[in-house]
């Protein structure tokens, strides 16, 4: 009887294991999926405008509303200040103490995207200098327009 049970406690921690793994590789595809349709985004915004949209602390500047200046909310609508949507609603992570990060060079001919994946044994896991936590966690996954990588330093 001792013996069933110890099988079963055993069998039981690694179900459970693989289900919180699949469970992080469920969430990190969905962070990529994010990027690439963001990426998209990007692409038609400068497609109509011939640069990427400028950047503030990490976030797209400028959402369409004609007096503002700031940066886009993850969540937000993007849009132009001429009313293009290019977003209906920015991706956010799905962990609320995580955010995506965008940054654009300063002639915003090129741009940069950030995440943070959960799989530390994701094939595409790197190493980044941008906090992508509330708790100081660096991102470890990026992505950038054909002309710039996610490892140069934009300027």
């Amino acid at each position: 009887m001792t013996v069933v049970l110890a099988i079963m406690g055993i069998l039981a921690t690694a179900a459970v294991g693989a289900y919180l793994a699949s469970q992080q590789k469920g969430r990190d595809a969905g962070r990529k999926s994010d990027l690439a349709q963001l990426e998209r985004a990007l692409e038609a915004y400068t497609s109509d405008h011939g640069v990427y949209p400028a950047a503030i602390g990490g976030r797209i500047a400028s959402c369409g509303a004609p007096n503002y200046d700031g940066a886009c909310g993850w969540g937000a609508e993007f849009r132009d200040k001429n009313g293009t949507i290019y977003m209906k609603q920015l991706p956010k992570d799905p962990a609320a103490q995580q955010i995506y990060v965008y940054l654009a060079s300063t002639d915003r001919k090129k741009y940069q995207l950030f995440a943070l994946l959960e799989n530390r044994n994701d094939p595409k896991i790197a190493s980044y200098t941008y906090m992508c936590s509330t708790s100081s966690v660096t991102c470890n996954y990026g992505a950038s327009s054909s002309n710039a990588t996610p490892t140069e330093v934009l300027e």
